[in-house]
This record gives C-alpha cells, structure tokens and sequence, in this order.
C-alpha cells in the first residue's frame, strides 16, 4: 500500500510513514503510523492511536518525527489538533499538552529530547486581516510557548482602490461595488465600472467615453473613439449588427492608434452607411 505522508528520520536512515486514511483504502478505523529501522526494508505498524467511530473518524497524521535511534517519536494531528509523544518507539502513546491546533510540521532533536513544532500551511486567509501566530517548543520539562506575533496579508487592488478613495476598505455605502447607491460621483456608471476601468469614483468627469464618427471622404468605414485607456487593463473592441449577446465578435479588420489616453479604431468593414451596426469595449483588468 503506497502511503501519503513520508518523513525520513535525522540520522539512521530511517522512514516513518503514516498510512492512508480509510476513505483512501488505507487503514482499517484511522490512519497509521509505521516505522522502518533500515530505510523501508522492514516496517512495523506502532500502536498510535486510533479512532472508530463509524468509520468517518480518523487521525490525519500531517507531520512525524523521529530521535535518531527511533526511540523517541512525535506525531501531530491535522483534524483534531493534538500532538502525541512515543517514548518506546511507538509501542505506547501519550498526548502531549500542545495546543490544539492544525499542525503541519515537526521537528525533533538528535536524542528527542526537544521537539520544534509549526501550525499550517494557513490557506483561505482573508486579503487585508491581521493574524496572530507563535512558536511551541517541547521538552522533559514542559511546554513553551513563544511571544504572540502577527502578521498582515495585502490588501487586494479592489481595498486598495477602496481606501484610496473612500478612506475604508469595507464593501459598504459609499464604498459599495454595485449597490444602487454606488455612485457617489452622480456620473451614472457605478463604483464596481470605475475600479475595473480605472477610474476616479469620486470625480464625475472622471467617465468612460466610447463614440462613433464617420471618417471623413469615405464610404462605410467608421471612426471609434474611446477613453481612458489605463495601463494593466486589456481592450477588446466589439461588432455587432444587433443587441443579443450571443453575437458580439471582436472586430478584426480595424487599425487601432492611441492619442493620449484616447484610442481611436477605424473599422474597415463597416460598409454600407446604411447598414446598422453597434460597438461595444470589453474591459480586463490584470489584477481585479
């Protein structure tokens, strides 16, 4: 049976290994934890603890560590946040006083006397949260805990955005992406199209302008106009000969030169003056 969680040990060449959890065809009633004295050529299952209950309980052994004569064994739990301590090479058990919490590494000491643990990876972290985090460091003597520490994850560009031109970061009144009420500047495009076109929320001349001209002294082709154009955004002009959404095509017979930040596309395949046809710009912003 391959396993799914490998830890060599420090000096002897050794492996611990856990063993695949009963919903992976593993071991019966919870994950196990292995030893091997000579590199994989021999394994005995240890005695760590189990669970039962109805087979949908188990020990997710995330980390392992061993001394490096194998007498001194650690094992920190995923699911339920304990660690445990085998002081016989794993024939009996015992929890340690860690705190409960989802560990994801484990390191012992040459003669297993001192044991270095860490908490994650931490996924799913809110952008923009301060979190706290220390250091457990067990021994013969007891427990340690280190000094509480913090860090901030980055804000994303749309906070950033937010607090640049509100003052807050929170997705609320004035500040909303799209609510009715998200149009503080009374220019009639909302605060989610301004953030991903790139423009000043609080400004009302700060507007997307999109128009059409005919170019002069010819017959069919058109002028299309249109501004800002925002560094780390794309654009992507788009024909159509009606309103349905379904058959909007990116218009691929058009020159494109930029004037400041306005681009103007002459559309060559407009034709006949009198047919009728609609543009449009898609807008995409690299980091939204």
């Amino acid at each position: 049976m391959e396993a799914n969680q490998c830890t060599q040990l420090p000096l002897d060449g050794g492996i611990l290994r856990q063993r695949p959890a009963p919903d992976c065809g593993g071991d019966e009633g919870g994950g196990a934890i292995w030893t091997s004295p000579d590199g994989g050529g021999k394994w005995t299952k240890t005695s760590a603890p189990v669970s039962n209950f109805d087979l949908r309980d188990f020990n997710y052994w995330t980390c392992l560590a061993s001394s490096a004569d194998g007498r001194q064994l650690v094992a920190g739990q995923y699911n339920f946040g304990r660690i445990y301590r085998s002081q016989d090479g794993g024939v009996t058990w015992t929890q340690t006083s860690a705190p409960q919490e989802y560990w994801s590494s484990i390191t012992s000491s040459a003669e297993g006397a001192g044991i270095w643990t860490s908490v994650g990876p931490m996924t799913d972290l809110l952008l923009g949260q301060t979190y706290h985090y220390r250091a457990v460091a067990m021994n013969g003597g007891g427990t340690t805990l280190g000094s509480d520490l913090t860090f901030t994850t980055p804000l994303s560009a749309r906070q950033v955005w937010r607090q640049q031109y509100f003052g807050t970061t929170n997705n609320s009144g004035d500040a909303a992406d799209a609510a009715d009420a998200a149009d503080p500047d009374g220019d009639g495009q909302n605060n989610e199209f301004e953030f991903l076109v790139g423009l000043v929320p609080t400004d009302p001349a700060s507007r997307f302008k999109l128009r059409v001209k005919n170019v002069p002294d010819l017959v069919g082709p058109k002028w299309i106009f249109f501004s800002p154009i925002v560094p780390g955004r794309s654009y992507v002009l788009k024909t159509n000969t009606t309103l349905n959404d379904f058959l909007w095509t990116a218009l691929s017979a058009g020159i494109a030169t930029d004037s400041g930040n306005e681009r103007r596309v002459v559309d060559l395949s407009a034709g006949s003056p009198t047919n009728r046809r609609f543009y449009r710009v898609e807008i995409t912003p690299s980091n939204p």
